[in-house]
């Protein structure tokens, strides 16, 4: 029996010299670093890659038993990150320290935190919009408290992460991500625009 690595491969391997970042992409290259404010950019990128893939299933043009995985994490991590936004530039906007969560991927605490800071700052507004969204922070964090369940398979003590899920519908899915992203976008122009009356 062989002892080397020959199994059949229909990618190249790497070869001795490869570079993994390199800047002479031309229309290819990303850019960063450009904006002083990055949480954005993070949170629109694993959006955007998120609605990429689940745009592949629900086209049939991508592998949805494969997919799913990295569309839920991302849409997720989306989520994370814009709650983290919002209580970064809304605590700033009320002039008061952010809250401390003892737990930093946690998205209950992570909404409470923002929903509080949401009803400060907009004590007119109705509470319809926040309950709907609500219900949909809730239900992801049901499905994915620590924000590992659609990264690894199985938890720390070795139980899977996922046992009792065998569907997900990923247009569905897409179209409630897309109504949150649709609450984050206005009430993300609705702090800008506060910020600027500050």
């Amino acid at each position: 029996m062989s002892k080397k690595l020959t199994f059949i491969s229909e990618c190249p391997w790497p070869r001795k010299g490869d570079k993994l970042i390199t800047t002479d992409g031309g229309l290819s290259n990303a850019c960063l670093n450009y904006t002083h404010d990055p949480w954005i950019l993070y949170a629109e990128g694993y959006r955007k890659a998120a609605d990429c893939l689940a745009q592949q299933v629900i086209n049939r043009e991508g592998y949805p038993d494969f997919l799913v995985y990295p569309i839920v994490f991302s849409y997720r991590q989306y989520i994370e990150l814009e709650l983290k936004w919002f209580i970064k530039r809304g605590s700033a906007l009320l002039r008061k320290e952010e809250p401390k969560l003892k737990e930093p991927h946690n998205l209950l605490l992570l909404w409470t935190a923002f929903r509080n800071i949401i009803e400060e700052l907009f004590p007119e507004e109705g509470t319809d919009d926040l309950e709907a969204v609500e219900e949909i922070i809730e239900q992801l964090a049901a499905l994915d408290k620590k924000s590992t369940a659609f990264r690894y398979p199985v938890e720390f003590d070795g139980s899977p992460t996922l046992p009792d899920i065998r569907h997900i519908n990923v247009a569905n899915l897409h179209e409630v991500m897309s109504k949150i992203g649709g609450f984050f976008d206005g009430a993300g122009g609705a702090i800008c625009e506060l910020s600027q009356s500050y």
